[in-house]
């Protein structure tokens, strides 16, 4: 992995929260540098090859759940919430890393407890969101994200066999990145007065949405998905006149199910 080498004129903002309730004042004290230690180390580096114009967003909630000295540093168990704040939501169980006041973080393809967490996180969420902008424009991330969890799995295990297989199943649930890009590239063909394009996408995106769902490994990301976006879908749908997919989505959507029912008595 060429990590000195990526180009990109892109950028991400990192909001980082830290919930340290569990902890004595000592390593309470020793670990309060680490949430802008964090958001420095993500906004500063460069995480991908492709040249886009655009700011993304990444937060972490990173929960303490317990502290232990090991000889000079200080280790610590944590549970994170990732997000990108619009239609992605993470939650990793068990992230043990250590750190000590006042350390920099600095990027390497070297295993590092610390770092290597953060690089596969951001990787696994830049990855689903270069995906709205290009088909599998994400392949370039999640392959990074992909040998960070192996390398980590190969040295470290604790927990990095299941982040390994989460990026192995994400890279071939090809319907549900369809999905993505078909309902991001609906929006913007719509909004540019492309009507018969956007309505092409709405359909390729119907399509991906009851395939995704009917798979047992994509549903669950399918699922969560559908639950940020399903007030907005409708609307496009009224915008464009498509009472027949509101009516499919009844079906296809069974969770979500009364909502639409209700949109589509007052279509």
């Amino acid at each position: 992995m060429l990590l000195p080498t990526l180009l990109s004129a892109q950028k991400i903002k990192a909001d980082i929260q830290i919930n340290t309730d569990v902890l004595d004042a000592a390593p309470k004290q020793a670990i309060s540098f680490l949430p802008d230690a964090i958001k420095w180390y993500i906004e500063s580096q460069k995480w991908v090859r492709t040249d886009i114009e655009e700011t993304f967003n990444i937060s972490l909630s990173i929960h303490i759940k317990g502290f232990t000295e090991s000889g000079y540093q200080n280790l610590y168990t944590a549970q994170v919430v990732l997000t990108n704040g619009v239609d992605q939501r993470y939650f990793d169980t068990s992230w043990q890393f250590p750190y000590n006041f006042g350390q920099q973080l600095s990027r390497s393809s070297s295993y590092n407890a610390l770092t290597s967490f953060l690089d596969y996180w951001v990787l696994f969420i830049l990855g689903n969101d270069l995906d709205t902008w290009q088909q599998f424009g994400g392949n370039t991330a999640f392959a990074d994200a992909q040998q960070i969890a192996s390398v980590a799995n190969s040295v470290s295990g604790k927990n990095w066999e299941k982040r390994f297989d989460n990026i192995n199943q994400m890279m071939q649930l090809s319907d549900y990145r369809k999905l993505r890009f078909s309902y991001y590239e609906a929006i913007y063909l719509w909004d540019a007065g492309n009507e018969k394009d956007a309505k092409l996408q709405v359909d390729a995106f119907m399509r991906s949405l009851e395939l995704s769902l009917k798979n047992r490994y994509s549903k669950i990301y399918t699922r969560s998905f559908m639950e940020s976006k399903h007030v907005e879908f409708v609307d496009i749908l009224y915008e464009m006149e498509r009472k027949v997919d509101l009516k499919k989505l009844i079906k296809i959507d069974e969770e979500r199910g009364d909502y639409y029912k209700n949109r589509l008595s007052n279509f």
